[in-house]
């Protein structure tokens, strides 16, 4: 997934539940993603998928491409402590380090030339530049 972006995976339940189930899903790293709120499931909706939807969070910094697990837990109807398959997730940076030149202007004259610009970078710095 693209930082910025969203995407979905879906989960359904496989037994009908004695009552409401309750799917909680979280982010490893909510710096890097977050996920929707938690799915309920009842006796009615139980065969129906319901969807999480994960949101990559921007930042205007370049790094490197990282992995985070999604986790999920789940209470109620029977399903206490049921495990659910973590998600395993790629989050890609879309920022790309980089120094813009603008507003050049120059003067020349027999005895030295001159030039003045602007350099403007193109992602926010981790250090001094």
């Amino acid at each position: 997934m693209i930082e910025n972006a969203t995407a979905t995976y879906s989960l359904t339940l496989n037994v009908q539940p004695t009552g409401n189930v309750t799917i909680t899903p979280s982010s490893s790293d909510t710096a890097l993603a977050t996920v929707s709120a938690p799915l309920v499931f009842t006796q009615a909706n139980w065969t129906t998928s319901q969807s999480v939807m994960v949101s990559g969070v921007d930042n205007p910094i370049s790094n490197a491409d990282v992995s985070l697990n999604l986790t999920h837990t789940i209470a109620g109807g029977n399903y206490d402590n049921t495990l659910i398959a973590n998600v395993a997730l790629s989050v890609t940076d879309n920022d790309t380090i980089g120094i813009r030149a603008s507003n050049i202007s120059s003067v020349t004259t027999e005895t030295y030339r001159t030039a003045t610009f602007t350099l403007v970078l193109d992602t926010q710095p981790t250090a001094a530049v």
